[in-house]
């Protein structure tokens, strides 16, 4: 409990108890329900427990590599692959079926002495913390979701909601990956449509376009973007500098 009270205030927070919230009704419909009762000669509690469950499934998560096995995602442990480092590097991996192997290829030279590293893919920090229990600093591909929740008394909200769902963006409460260096578009477009007058109906279609409506309208949403990323700041119990101090 002390090391979720760290997570205060992150989303991790909710997926982490989600997770633990998963995991013992997986181990209850397995364990409980099933082996411990059809094989107790195999099975017993004291040697299976919840705490070896969780465990294990938490090696698999932090050390599995996804590969793409003709229409499946598989998790595969790979010995001695997941002690490589992992970094945005020039390296790919491929699943050699015809000789049976997991292949780490170099797409650059690496010379004497270097140090060879793993790119697992464009993950946040978020992502590699949940899945795999490290970070990394300045990570490029950092993102944090933003949810939007729309009001139910706007007279309009029906006009709004046929102008989006015709673009193919949610027209209800919807969260939005707001990245590091970069705003999606499709958030900001349903952002638009959503703060825009009547008086600004006929400019609507600007907002698809990665134009702005109006300048009135482009203010009201970055004041939106500004208020959401404050009130996610309000919910963090400590401040970033006491948190690097700390680490």
């Amino acid at each position: 409990k002390d090391e979720l009270e760290e997570l205060r205030g992150t989303q991790l927070l909710a997926y982490t108890e989600q997770r633990l919230a998963e995991l013992k009704d997986d181990y209850h419909r397995l364990f409980e329900t099933i082996l411990f009762k059809l094989y107790p000669g195999l099975f017993s509690p004291s040697a299976f427990t919840f705490d070896d469950f969780k465990w294990a499934c938490s090696v698999l998560w932090s050390r599995c590599f996804l590969f793409q096995l003709d229409a499946d995602t598989v998790p595969v442990l790979v010995p001695f692959l997941d002690l490589f480092p992992h970094a945005k590097a020039q390296t790919s991996f491929e699943v050699d079926e015809a000789k049976q192997r997991i292949v780490l290829r170099a797409l650059a030279p690496i010379t004497k002495d270097q140090l060879v590293q793993a790119d697992i893919g464009s993950k946040s920090n978020a992502h590699l913390l949940f899945n795999m229990g490290f970070t990394l600093d300045e990570n490029p591909n950092d993102a944090v979701p933003i949810s939007f929740i729309v009001t139910t008394d706007d007279p309009f909200s029906a006009t709004r909601a046929r102008i989006l769902e015709a673009r193919g963006l949610p027209a209800g409460n919807h969260t939005y990956t707001l990245h590091r260096d970069t705003i999606a578009e499709g958030m900001l477009s349903a952002i638009r449509i959503h703060m825009m007058k009547p008086s600004e109906y006929d400019t609507y279609p600007q907002a698809f376009e990665g134009k702005p409506i109006s300048l009135t309208n482009e203010l009201a949403v970055y004041r939106q973007l500004l208020a959401a990323c404050s009130q996610l700041l309000k919910q963090y119990p400590t401040t970033a500098e006491a948190d690097a101090e700390l680490l």
